[in-house]
């Protein structure tokens, strides 16, 4: 029987696919299941991390453009 995939991957994978910056949270939190627990998600944490790292970089380019009003 094949292991099942880790359900706080798919999670972190939906938070990044809408723009998510707390995608990388559960990325990291799902890579450290995957390596305890042996189930499979590893390349989809990985991935969803690395997209919730890229919004936060985005959502604060668009925080700070608000705050200074495009000055």
């Amino acid at each position: 029987m094949t292991p099942r995939t880790n359900p706080v991957a798919i999670l972190a994978l939906i938070l990044a696919a809408i723009g998510g910056a707390p995608a990388l949270i559960f990325g990291h939190v799902a890579m450290r299941q995957i390596k305890e627990t042996g189930e499979r998600g590893l390349l989809i944490a990985r991935i969803s991390t690395v997209l919730g790292y890229i919004w936060l970089v985005v959502w604060g380019i668009v925080l700070y453009s608000l705050l200074t009003n495009g000055q």
